[in-house]
């Protein structure tokens, strides 16, 4: 194991000195919320981690790669049935196209594009999700290959992030769903490694 993550690191810097890309990865922690819950049905705090692979291609224009994962909460009431689900996670694929405007010592960068996200929960069905992702972050170099990141981050789904069903007592009322969309906004802070 140790000598295949020696060999991955060696192909990047190879890649990277031989294409003149900037190439950098870095860890992070996640901690926000949702917001509009009357419309999304999502509530509560969002906290997770992520990582992140950022590749500068031409005068700081290129691309970003994500994966994170996030715990969050939904709670359905239909008639006097009500479903709570806590705690579970989301994993989110974001992709975006990134800028980087780099000045000494510190770094600017934003970037949009597409999130893609999926989940496992006994108590929901797992539509998978496909949405709109942005970010933005600053990142402060402590020395020529480390540096600290602080950014905000937001995910705004397309299409439904779960569909709830609600089972409850027959004679009243029947099973009903709901879709539920989530729009998630939060801060990260983390560590970056640059080749």
């Amino acid at each position: 194991m140790k000598k295949l993550i020696a060999l991955a690191a060696a192909a990047v810097c190879l890649i990277s000195s031989t294409f003149a890309l900037d190439i950098a990865v870095g860890a992070r922690g996640l901690l926000g919320g949702n917001i509009g819950k009357d419309y999304s049905g999502f509530e509560g705090i969002v906290g997770g981690a992520g990582a992140y692979v950022n590749l500068d291609l031409i005068a700081g224009f290129g691309f970003q790669g994500e994966v994170n994962v996030v715990t969050n909460k939904i709670e359905v009431s239909v008639e006097n049935a009500s479903v709570t689900t806590t705690d579970y996670e989301i994993v989110d694929f974001p992709f975006l196209i990134w800028y980087n405007l780099k000045l000494p010592f510190i770094a600017v960068g934003a970037g949009v594009g597409l999130n893609f996200s999926t989940f496992n929960d006994e108590n929901l069905n797992d539509n998978g999700s496909v949405g709109l992702a942005a970010g933005a972050n600053v990142k402060i170099y402590i020395s020529k290959h480390f540096g600290l990141v602080f950014g905000a981050d937001a995910v705004f789904d397309f299409i439904p992030t779960v569909t709830v069903t609600v089972d409850g007592d027959k004679t009243t009322y029947t099973a009903v769903s709901r879709d539920y969309y989530r729009k998630t906004i939060y801060g990260n802070a983390g560590l970056e490694f640059r080749f």
